[in-house]
């Protein structure tokens, strides 16, 4: 209940609340509570309106000025957020894609959505936005509307996580907003710039939340992260103690609903390149890590966590789903967040080379076949949109363990010579997996809502029932042998 509206109600006399009464009646308003906070939030949003067209030209000036010369005033985003940050993206309208750049009809979605692409760095003429990290925590206030942050919130996630807080998630009435609603506001925002269907899964998303009727239900969530030797990864590691399921050290607050999403972070890292390609100076191991990242300017080779010292983890954890900030799939990672004190640790494994050369593999595939089928489905599917990726990893992770087992001398010249030699490590282990199945690795395209996905089978059974949990399978499951 609206506190404001109750006082008001408390303090009207018997005389003018009966006027009250009759007015609410007459406007098919059940009671004066509903009346006056119809009126409310209609002077709020009309407010709210008149505020965005009061910053209308600083808008125009902004996208111009990014546009002419790639430069990025101070307080560009700050007018941004305050421009847009007390309307609604439910209320407001969509506009026209092919007049994204007409402020005739602002404020609308389309309108905001370039503004952030060209802000941010989505779009390819951007500025790029790694520079923005601290710009959105000191700014994000400006964001009255709890529905509007939860809309533009995904957007910023993507670039940078930096200074986003409790403090950030509880401010105004952000909380009150169901977890629906949130990633609702999220997908109107990102789908007003296409009425096509999109690559994301947020309907997937949408869908697997609406799923969850009981707030108390425990949602599996895996995440990769990197553990220094002798630190602990559980808060406690005595038996029935309740900090057990508290993951502590390489905790974040980022999640994936896909456990071959979380693995695609689990990398080369020194230990591996100089283990298994046998080399025997720190210089060698430097060369061949150049080689391996390559053109890959997120990997920084020199990070202390890809040093020795540091191990490779991947977790299974648990969510209720009234602890989760919400979702995004703008990254393709099926991405859940949440505050890792509100989260259980439920299993964990250290990494090995199987899981970076199935990973490897799994890109692979995936990557090339959304590429090569984009033109006939009209949209290149992500990660994430292929239903089964987790069981695909599994698979072709026994695939990986077995063909090195038949081929111990292939794992050192591939390491050594990554660039010439990984090009038929898929194939090699494509042949594998249809040895051991009888059958090969089926693309089924389809949609769920809006969304484009790609089911993923053997001999026609769904591998998304191949294998729950990260404890790895040695054995192919009988359903998927076809011979």
């Amino acid at each position: 209940m609206d506190k404001e509206i109750l006082e008001i109600i408390e303090k009207t006399s018997s005389g003018k609340l009966k006027y009250m009464e009759k007015q609410a009646k007459k406007n098919n308003f059940d009671s004066v509570y509903d009346y006056l906070l119809d009126t409310k939030n209609k002077k709020e949003k009309l407010q709210a309106l008149n505020n965005a067209k009061v910053h209308k030209k600083d808008i125009e000036t902004i996208i111009k000025r990014i546009r002419a010369d790639k430069t990025l005033g101070d307080g560009d985003v700050s007018k941004l957020l305050k421009a847009y940050g007390g309307l609604n993206p439910f209320d407001l309208k969509v506009g026209d894609e092919d007049k994204k750049d007409d402020f005739l009809g602002f404020p609308t979605l389309v309108n905001l959505r370039v503004l952030l692409s060209e802000i941010l760095g989505f779009s390819p003429d951007s500025l790029g936005g790694k520079h923005l990290q601290k710009t959105f925590p000191s700014n994000e206030h400006h964001l009255k509307n709890d529905e509007m942050f939860w809309a533009v919130l995904p957007l910023f996630w993507s670039v940078s996580n930096v200074g986003i807080t409790d403090e950030t998630f509880n401010r105004y009435d952000r909380q009150k907003v169901s977890l629906e609603k949130r990633v609702e506001a999220g997908i109107r925002l990102e789908k007003s710039m296409s009425t096509t269907t999109t690559s994301y899964s947020f309907s997937h998303q949408l869908e697997r939340i609406n799923s969850w009727t009981d707030e108390e239900i425990i949602a599996p969530i895996f995440r990769t992260f990197r553990v220094s030797a002798g630190k602990s990864v559980r808060k406690s590691v005595i038996k029935d103690d309740p900090n057990g399921h508290i993951h502590d050290e390489g905790s974040s607050w980022s999640y994936s609903l896909q456990k071959s999403c979380a693995a695609n972070f689990i990398i080369f890292n020194r230990h591996l390149v100089k283990k298994y390609g046998e080399f025997e100076t720190d210089e060698e191991v430097d060369r061949c890590m150049n080689q391996i990242f390559e053109g890959d300017d997120t990997i920084n080779i020199y990070d202390a966590t890809l040093y020795d010292g540091f191990y490779q983890c991947i977790g299974l954890f648990g969510v209720e789903k009234k602890n989760i900030q919400f979702l995004t799939d703008r990254m393709g990672e099926d991405e859940l967040v949440a505050n890792p004190k509100d989260v259980k640790l439920l299993d964990y494994r250290f990494a090995n080379i199987l899981d970076v050369l199935a990973s490897e593999v799994t890109k692979t595939f995936l990557g090339t076949y959304a590429h090569n089928n984009a033109s006939s489905y009209g949209v290149e599917p992500n990660r994430s949109s292929f239903l089964g990726a987790d069981g695909f990893f599994d698979l072709f992770r026994i695939g990986i363990k077995k063909f090195l087992d038949e081929n111990p001398t292939y794992l050192k010249p591939l390491i050594r010579n990554w660039n010439t030699q990984y090009a038929k490590f898929p194939m090699d282990i494509l042949q594998k997996v249809t040895e051991l199945c009888g059958d090969s690795v089926g693309f089924t395209p389809g949609k769920i809502g809006d969304d484009f996905v790609v089911r993923l089978s053997i001999g026609g059974v769904p591998l998304e029932r191949f294998n729950d949990g990260i404890r790895q399978r040695t054995s192919i499951p009988k359903q998927y042998i076809k011979h």
